[in-house]
């Protein structure tokens, strides 16, 4: 899966980026939000995680531009903030935003834990086909002077075609 980060904040961007890497993302990160947004249809993310902070007046276009190129892909979009006095909540919920960030380290580790998947979950969808039956037989060699007879089978009436020969 693809995340695509937008922040201006290079210890925070190296931060996420690790973090998601860990988490088995594939991580594309830019701190230009322009050229985020002309690469967005060749990246095609699964998930999106932009600055208000950084860009608070073009987060709110990225997100629509997103939304509108990505309405069946289901792309997850979420939004680091420091405050919620920063972020126009009810802009959030209009955008269709899933989540705001506004502790980086703690909010951060508990939505990347969400994002992957617990091991006895896994297990769980995982099912296993029925057991075949195998039967096994063990043969001993048999003497050279004695041999052995594969009977082979009789073919049924409706196998056996008669032909006809022609006049």
């Amino acid at each position: 899966m693809k995340a695509l980060i937008v922040l201006d904040d290079k210890e925070k961007l190296a931060s996420l980026s690790s973090k998601l890497t860990n988490a088995g993302f594939d991580t594309i990160c830019y701190q230009w939000l322009m050229k985020a947004l002309d690469n967005l249809e060749e990246i095609s993310p699964h998930l999106v995680i932009i600055s208000a902070e950084d860009y608070p007046r073009h987060w709110k276009v990225f997100v629509q531009h997103v939304k509108a190129n990505f309405s069946d892909n289901q792309t997850e979009i979420y939004l680091l903030a420091s405050s919620k006095d920063s972020v126009e909540s009810d802009k959030v919920k209009i955008l269709g935003i899933k989540d705001v960030i506004y502790d980086f380290e703690s909010d951060l580790q508990k939505l990347i834990s969400s994002w992957i998947p617990d091991p006895e979950e896994i297990a769980v969808q995982v099912t296993s086909p029925e057991p075949a039956h195998t039967a096994v037989q063990v043969v001993s060699p048999e003497p050279a002077d004695t041999a052995v007879q594969v009977p082979t089978p009789e073919p049924a009436e409706s196998d056996v075609q008669v032909a006809s020969p022609e006049p």
